[in-house]
């Protein structure tokens, strides 16, 4: 990803994120997952992350599964147990980048290299996040995010009986099948 060229290579640091004098897609601090596994092992699993590893649950939305938050974080999730009774792997993995500028040209990057969107820009309903994915390579998919709600200490986790909408808005082309349904 290209933007206004550095006069020089010093100019490069952690607040100017410069690489041979070109403004790059540094991807920052945060990377969140987003696991798959049977219903029948989700207590135990989620026993394991919320009581041994201490992250915290931020919204339970009991058909999906639960988002948690690491210890000492202020992400709404670093992680998203899925519940399925289909599969179990890596749902996906969310970088977050600088901006919303960043969620479309990291995108953009990646459609000319050839690479296969499976969600457009969009903004998720828990976390209120904007997004784009693409297929892995590995299996499941890459999530671009930004402007993740932040929960501090003070925050009560939420339960949702019923899944809310996956998304508030997703951009759609003509033919587009994908509706706001909940779960991911």
């Amino acid at each position: 990803m290209t933007g206004e060229p550095s006069s020089s290579p010093a100019a490069s640091g952690p607040a100017k994120p410069y690489l041979n004098n070109r403004r790059t897609s540094v991807l920052l601090r945060e990377y969140m997952a987003s696991l798959d596994a049977p219903k029948a092992s989700h207590e135990a699993a989620n026993e394991f992350y919320l009581r041994r590893l201490r992250f915290r649950a931020i919204d339970d939305s009991r058909p999906v599964g639960i988002f948690m938050q690491c210890e000492g974080d202020l992400m709404h999730h670093n992680l998203l147990f899925v519940h399925r009774s289909d599969r179990t792997g890596t749902n996906h993995m969310a970088i977050e980048v600088r901006d919303f500028d960043e969620v479309v040209e990291a995108g953009n990057y990646m459609t000319e290299r050839g690479w296969k969107e499976s969600r457009r820009l969009g903004r998720h309903t828990l976390g209120s996040n904007v997004f784009r994915f693409f297929h892995s390579p590995c299996g499941g998919r890459i999530e671009f995010a930004h402007d993740m709600d932040r929960m501090d200490s003070n925050w009560k986790t939420r339960v949702w009986e019923k899944a809310p909408p996956h998304h508030l808005w997703m951009v759609k082309f003509p033919g587009d099948t994908e509706q706001r349904g909940g779960g991911e």
